[in-house]
């Protein structure tokens, strides 16, 4: 028989896949006003914006990054490189206390740091460069505090469609409970894989979350999201 079908009002923050079996490819333009869990109130429409390729070197490792990661004195995020080395913090792949790399596991995860956004963002993603969601899995999921302060982060490239396995695809991969995304614009090109019910593989795919059982609060994407099977 199949496995059991997640709850869709759960998935798919912002640009999400929501909508059960056979999404096709979407050219999307979503804003969420407030929404605590699911994908809220979503608008959709056609999307005026499309992120070109770039041929630059995307985002390198070891910045200096200002703040603790407290709700007191979160990181100050201003950089691609910086929002690079806070996704490595959050998902455990940092090499070492000030290392960006992600080849290594033996880092613990700090999926409660607090940051906020200091300006816009280019991520400048590419097929050959794709962006690693924050937070996961829904064991890693993201419960920190993240305030956009109303910048854009640009330029986002996720493709998730080649893992075989469960997989969360936007900016954030799985918002937690108590995890929070505010106040943030983001612009890209996310694409899931293909969820097969009958092996238990679910594939939840967004523009800013690919999974929310937190808050996102006045955000919105623009882009396109593709995968099929989704939720």
């Amino acid at each position: 028989l199949p496995g059991p079908v997640p709850d869709p009002a759960a998935h798919g923050g912002l640009g999400g896949g929501g909508g059960g079996p056979g999404l096709s490819e979407q050219s999307i333009a979503q804003t969420l006003n407030e929404g605590t869990g699911g994908s809220g109130d979503d608008t959709l429409g056609q999307s005026e914006e499309t992120p070109g390729e770039d041929e630059g070197d995307g985002v390198s490792e070891e910045p200096s990054v200002e703040g603790t990661g407290t709700a007191a004195d979160p990181y100050q995020i201003g950089t691609a490189e910086q929002l690079l080395w806070f996704a490595n913090l959050v998902n455990g792949t940092l090499e070492d206390g000030d290392s960006t790399s992600d080849e290594d596991e033996g880092a613990e995860p700090d999926t409660d740091a607090w940051a906020v956004l200091m300006g816009d963002i280019d991520l400048k993603g590419r097929a050959d460069d794709p962006w690693t969601p924050i937070g996961l899995n829904s064991e890693n999921a993201y419960t920190g505090t993240f305030d956009g302060g109303g910048y854009t982060i640009s330029g986002l490239y996720v493709d998730t469609s080649t893992s075989g396995s469960d997989d969360y695809a936007g900016l954030f991969g799985v918002v937690g409970d108590g995890g929070t995304v505010k106040d943030l614009t983001v612009k890209g090109e996310v694409t899931g894989g293909d969820g097969n019910k009958a092996t238990d593989t679910y594939i939840y795919t967004g523009g800013v979350a690919g999974e929310n059982h937190g808050t996102v609060a006045d955000c919105s994407f623009a882009g396109t999201v593709t995968g099929g099977n989704c939720y």
